[in-house]
């Protein structure tokens, strides 16, 4: 599946993601397409929106500090049901977007989501991993990341 990243100034991005309900092998097909996608532009994350799939597809790849968390873990209809009150500052970059800017995160996070088998999951994580789920999943709802980009670093 040849797929690219749209740029910045696609209005695609700024769209609101609908649910994934097809949970067949066009999906996992779609997932491993992006994670190799974001491997190839040396990311941690990658949302399908990214590429002009309007579903509620997300890629994280990055460790968390104190929790086990898979390398890869494709998430369908993520949701974040348990953020920490304490935040953190994150100096991010976005495959979407040049350079890099400076975001408040939560530093604890937890999301539920559905594999790419339709199963419901859900993962805690700090570090990398929750800045890079938080990153991600903004990206799926309207004014989404693009909007919220903070001060470049």
């Amino acid at each position: 599946m040849g797929i690219k990243l749209l740029k910045p100034s696609d209005p695609l991005l700024r769209q609101k993601s609908v649910p994934v309900t097809d949970f067949g092998i066009k999906l996992s097909r779609l997932a491993v397409s992006l994670h190799l996608l974001m491997r190839q532009k040396d990311g941690i994350g990658i949302a399908a929106v990214q590429t002009g799939r309007l579903i509620r597809l997300i890629i994280v790849s990055a460790p968390a500090d104190s929790f086990l968390v898979p390398k890869n873990v494709y998430m369908c209809n993520p949701e974040i049901i348990y953020a920490s009150e304490e935040k953190v500052e994150s100096i991010e970059g976005c495959l979407s977007v040049i350079g890099c800017f400076k975001v408040q995160r939560h530093k604890i996070v937890t999301v539920r989501y559905q594999n790419v088998r339709g199963e419901f999951q859900q993962l805690t994580g700090d570090g990398l991993f929750s800045m890079c789920c938080q990153h991600e999943i903004s990206h799926l709802d309207p004014g989404g990341l693009i909007s919220q980009m903070g001060v470049p670093a």
